[in-house]
């Protein structure tokens, strides 16, 4: 194994992540350690087995900044089909820390495409181009394991997260912890879009979606009735909700065929899990760095002392997208909001949600 040092200031070994990846061998390193407020422009296939691409320190991605701080960035050149930012087809490849802006006009063309298991976290993915069945994660008719923590998707108008089987027999694993997915769907029923999309015509087909910790919402307020949290045709896909907060006034919260559901909105499944749920701060702008808290314990705010979800097919991350240790409040989605959740101050301090 080798550690490959990417640096724009050429203080590194590479200067930028496309010739660091063409040199890398199976199971590199490859560390961003220096980055300007400039995008690096194209596209970028990891065809090296357990590669892991981690951008570190100061270029690491800052989501409060978005296309302009001294994180690493990358983006699509803004035409042309099949200009996914990443195809994955190196199995157990890891992407960590990095901003992915898909720019392509191209239809179908995705943050990540993957054929192969693979795992992204601590980044932001997304779109500013509204083109229709661009998603933010795509894997059709493939076997796949797929781990995606501590990350925001949005602006994509098929899906934030996609898996797809059209043709064979295909088992999928979805494995989504502590994920944002934002103003994704808005192509509506037209290509059965949605925050998380699953799809098949194949009755030898199994996509199990795991989705913890995390928010499943819209706020695009013109797109009222189009908008779907989680959507699936037809029946061979399985849903496994926990601790998510989905759906607006503006949103379905399903649209499904098929009765596989488990879990609910933020399911309590510890104690003692009394009181009302009040999730603070109230949707403002991105990022929301949404924190659940008990109106009935106040102070105390539970911190709540479980590491798993869904039978173990999920563990709480210790740290958040920007680094915060999780030591207070529970917390949906990548943000920690402090040392200290905010206190709620009535109805209006959030989202309340009697369970």
């Amino acid at each position: 194994m080798t550690t490959r040092t990417v640096r724009e200031d050429a203080a590194g070994g590479y200067t930028t992540l496309a010739a660091a990846i063409a040199a890398a061998d199976p199971s590199d390193v490859i560390d961003i350690q220096q980055w300007s407020t400039s995008y690096e422009v194209g596209t970028l296939t990891i065809a090296d087995a357990g590669l892991t691409i981690s951008a570190s320190g100061s270029a690491r991605v800052d989501p409060t900044n978005l296309g302009a701080g001294n994180h690493y960035k990358i983006k699509a050149a803004s035409s042309g089909d099949t200009n996914h930012v990443f195809t994955i087809n190196g199995a157990g490849a890891v992407i960590d820390g990095l901003e992915i802006l898909q720019n392509s006009s191209g239809t179908s063309d995705e943050g990540i495409r993957a054929t192969v298991d693979f795992t992204v976290k601590n980044s932001v993915i997304w779109a500013n181009t509204n083109v229709a069945q661009q998603d933010g994660i795509y894997v059709g008719n493939d076997d796949v394991d797929v781990t995606v923590e501590d990350t925001i998707i949005f602006g994509f108008p098929r899906g934030g997260i996609h898996g797809q089987n059209y043709s064979g027999t295909v088992t999928q694993n979805w494995y989504l912890n502590s994920v944002e997915i934002t103003d994704c769907g808005s192509d509506g029923g037209t290509n059965d879009s949605g925050g998380v999309l699953s799809r098949s015509d194949q009755t030898d087909t199994r996509i199990n979606m795991y989705v913890a910790n995390s928010i499943v919402a819209s706020q695009d307020a013109a797109a009222a009735g189009s908008l779907v949290s989680f959507e699936d045709r037809p029946d061979q896909l399985n849903w496994y909700v926990e601790r998510t907060f989905y759906g607006t006034a503006h949103q379905v919260s399903f649209d499904t065929d098929t009765n596989n559901t488990s879990g609910a909105q933020i399911t309590e499944n510890t104690s003692p899990g009394a009181g009302t749920w009040v999730i603070v701060p109230n949707f403002t702008t991105r990022p929301y760095d949404l924190t659940l808290v008990d109106d009935a314990d106040n102070d105390a705010v539970e911190a709540h002392s479980v590491t798993s979800f869904l039978g173990g097919a999920l563990t709480l991350p210790t740290t958040d997208i920007v680094g915060t240790t999780r030591t207070a409040a529970y917390c949906i989605g990548p943000f920690e909001a402090g040392e200290s959740a905010p206190e709620p101050s009535g109805e209006t301090a959030g989202v309340i949600l009697n369970l």
